[in-house]
């Protein structure tokens, strides 16, 4: 059961490092088109 959690966390983890890096790729895009 404890695994299970621990995996679940994970994937929520994982899909905020993501959302993270592609509002950082998006902020660069925009600052280097202005």
């Amino acid at each position: 059961m404890s695994t299970g959690y621990s995996i679940k966390k994970n994937k929520i983890n994982n899909k905020c490092i993501i959302i993270i890096l592609w509002s950082i790729k998006q902020m660069l895009s925009f600052t280097s088109l202005q």
